[in-house]
């Protein structure tokens, strides 16, 4: 049985699930839509409160939604203040014509008062979804995380668990505290789902038109083959010196060279940390990035020698936007093991930038969860093999969804593909960069290879 996409809504803005009408063999979906009415809506993003800025996409988003589509609505927070109980369904999924202007009466008479219950609301959503055969999609707006006493994102496993089939997408609106932030990656990452973040209210409407309007999986796919890509632009560092689409940024000449087919470049205690606009030695590619997919790989190998290292991979604007895939060698109580991470950082003006980091424990992966007990490969053993064995660092983008993956080989010879969650962004930055690093800065080197930096084009990208 194909996975039932499901929905959350929380606060801020709307928009159920779409799909193209002329596809008949796309499952029929049944959509809840699940708002935070909670005292928190009553906060202010540009200028305007969170549930008025709800009122106006909902009313704007609803008739786009088809005919052949059922929606409900299930809120919480919007009678009683302080009630943890304060859940209820006011439209139940029925066909879209009858639905669309009862939901928009709902929710424009809506009076934010209490908390969020965020995780009794998911599992009253996705009981109320599970009678129907069809795909149920739920779609949560937060601005913030669950306060009472519950675990979304334990809820959300245990529900996986217990054989209830959906998918959360979970869009983060105006998200400054990282526990939150955590909470809602989590909840959308055990249902199989995409976390989106919006700043304001121009990427929230941006958010749900991407995540919204994407079409649901067809009923029954056929595994196939990965689709063939073709060379978008490659460098494998020929000659002595970089060529002249190549910018360095903050350059220190004494530590990096080009020789013998190799980018070489070191890491000490003078480098700042590579999200940092003064790090040293980041190389800027200036060649135009494909417009639609596409995945930047380097091919690359390294000497770990302090557990601070990391070699990083990814897309850059200035002043120091980025998205990245980076592969940083941590110092544990038994060694060092690689830890492979997806990170976003949005600069905004007048404040810090908005860092976003999800990461995956590289052993978990190839089997090593045991590398400390007596007997076990050591982490020094399979290290060692990063500084004599090529291994690939990978950022996929597809659509707005941006992926860090590793292709390495474990002791056997057999290849792995790590992955990282994906990460959503609304503005794609405008230059691929790569360098190394220290997290945070470290005495000693670690030591990069790069052999190779290749961007391509998947053979049905849109470009």
């Amino acid at each position: 049985m194909s996975k039932r996409p499901f929905w959350i809504l929380l606060p801020l803005t709307f928009a159920a699930p779409l799909w193209a009408q002329d596809q008949p063999a796309l499952q029929p979906v049944d959509q809840m839509i699940v708002l935070d009415a909670s005292g928190s809506m009553w906060g202010q993003t540009d200028g305007q409160s969170k549930i008025e800025t709800a009122r106006s996409v909902i009313a704007g988003l609803l008739p786009q939604v088809p005919d052949t589509a059922k929606l409900g609505l299930t809120v919480y927070g919007h009678r009683r203040k302080g009630d943890c109980g304060d859940i209820e369904t006011l439209v139940a999924p029925s066909p879209a014509a009858q639905a669309r202007p009862q939901i928009n009466a709902a929710v424009q008479a809506l009076n934010p008062k209490g908390k969020t219950p965020l995780s009794a609301a998911v599992q009253q959503a996705a009981q109320a979804l599970r009678s129907s055969e069809n795909a149920a999609t739920v779609i949560l707006i937060s601005d913030g995380k669950e306060t009472c006493d519950a675990d979304p994102c334990a809820v959300a496993a245990q529900l996986e668990a217990d054989g209830i089939d959906f998918t959360t997408h979970v869009v983060g609106f105006d998200i400054t505290d990282p526990r939150a932030d955590a909470q809602l990656q989590c909840l959308a990452e055990n249902t199989g789902g995409r976390y989106v973040q919006a700043a304001n209210a121009d990427e929230l409407t941006g958010a749900l038109t991407d995540v919204v309007l994407a079409p649901p999986p067809p009923a029954d796919v056929p595994d196939l083959p990965p689709a063939p890509v073709e060379p978008y632009y490659v460098d494998g560092f020929d000659g002595d010196a970089l060529g002249e689409e190549w910018q360095v940024l903050n350059a220190a000449p004494g530590l990096m060279q080009q020789a013998e087919g190799e980018m070489i470049m070191i890491a000490t205690g003078e480098r700042a940390e590579p999200w940092s606009d003064k790090a040293l030695n980041r190389l800027m590619l200036t060649h135009p990035l494909p417009e639609g997919d596409f995945d930047l790989t380097l091919t690359f190998r390294m000497l770990p020698q302090t557990g601070r290292d990391e070699v990083v991979l990814g897309l850059i604007s200035e002043p120091n936007t980025l998205i990245s895939a980076s592969l940083f060698f941590e110092q544990t109580g038994c060694g060092i093991q690689p830890l492979l991470y997806g990170t976003s950082q949005i600069a905004r003006e007048g404040q810090g930038p908005e860092l976003t980091e999800f990461f995956t424990k590289v052993f978990d992966v190839i089997g090593m969860t045991e590398f400390c007990q007596p007997g076990a490969t050591k982490p020094a053993d399979f290290i060692q093999r990063f500084g004599a064995q090529p291994a690939d660092l990978i950022l996929s983008k597809r659509g707005r969804s941006y992926t860090a993956k590793l292709r390495i080989q474990d002791d056997a010879g057999a290849e792995h593909l790590v992955e990282a969650a994906p990460i959503t962004a609304l503005r794609r930055p405008d230059h691929a960069f790569f360098t190394i690093a220290q997290r945070p800065v470290a005495r000693g080197e670690g030591i990069l290879f790069a052999d190779h930096i290749a961007i391509t084009v998947p053979a049905d990208g849109a470009n």
